[in-house]
């Protein structure tokens, strides 16, 4: 007996959630930051980072600590521990309002996809 194929038995992304962090700043407000932090740099060097700023189409930038913040003098490990704790919060909830939007158990999900464009520490959830 041939087996019917339906949509059902195909993969394919049925929801969509999203969940930002607290913190925001238009590419303006970001360059002066920028330009400090670069300070005592060839002056070339900077001017080729501020155009990758200004250039790169991102009219809003979401973050999950302060601008202060971003630009102190920190460790990478220091700044990757806060940055997954946040991405980790923040997946829970975009998941759970995901569920709830679309109506669905938590046990009816195979896979969760996560996307950062500038995290530094990516996320993969699979189901335990």
């Amino acid at each position: 007996m041939k087996e019917t194929t339906t949509a059902l038995n195909y993969p394919r992304i049925s929801h969509v959630h999203k969940a930002l962090p607290e913190h925001t700043r238009n590419t303006a407000e970001i360059l002066p930051f920028v330009r400090l932090w670069l300070e005592g740099q060839d002056e070339r060097f900077i001017r080729k980072v501020v155009k990758v700023f200004e250039g790169a189409g991102v009219d809003k930038r979401y973050g999950i600590m302060s601008i202060e913040e971003v630009f102190q003098a920190t460790s990478f490990q220091d700044k990757n521990k806060l940055y997954e704790a946040a991405a980790k919060e923040l997946g829970e909830n975009c998941l759970r309002g995901a569920l709830k939007e679309s109506g669905w158990a938590e046990k009816s999900i195979d896979m969760v996809i996560t996307v950062s464009c500038t995290g530094i520490m990516i996320l993969l959830w699979m189901p335990t």
